[in-house]
């Protein structure tokens, strides 16, 4: 079995990727439904992949309105869940930049990666920064308890 550390990277990579590159149906095709994204704003929960890729396209919309060139995520832990194997938590930090300048200050990341369809997915994602705080969305609405991510 690998590494944590390497599935976890490599998902991050894909998805930043596709993401950056604005590959919105490969992007959703990798996660989890529900989707959870838990943040400043609170914790909300993706129903479908029409809801996350409306989201990410307002995201990746943002960063280009900011001057950003570049983003990146970085994995700084994971480790399989204990007692179970389909699944790992980890921690990465994320980079947004615009040339060598930051765009807004480096922050960390939690995210949860399931082993379902023979491939590891997206299961949920918790950030310190919000859709609010970036400007892209109004906090989200139907909040669900921060115990239920």
């Amino acid at each position: 079995m690998s590494q944590a550390s390497d599935i976890y990277q490599d998902h991050l990579d894909r998805i930043t990727a596709s993401f950056w590159d604005r590959d919105f149906e490969t992007l959703v095709l990798e996660m989890v439904y529900p989707h959870k994204m838990a943040s400043s704003g609170g914790l909300e929960e993706v129903a479908s992949p029409t809801a996350l890729k409306s989201a990410a396209i307002a995201y990746r919309d943002r960063l280009d309105e900011m001057g950003a060139t570049a983003f990146l995520r970085i994995c700084t832990a994971a480790a399989f869940a204990e007692g179970r194997e389909d699944r790992i938590d980890g921690v990465h930090r994320v980079y947004i930049l615009a040339g060598g300048r930051q765009v807004m200050p480096v922050y960390s990341s939690e995210l949860i990666l399931l082993h379902r369809q023979d491939r590891w997915m997206g299961a949920g994602v918790r950030g310190a920064y919000g859709p609010s705080d970036i400007g892209i969305l109004r906090p989200p609405e139907g909040l669900l308890d921060s115990a239920d991510f």
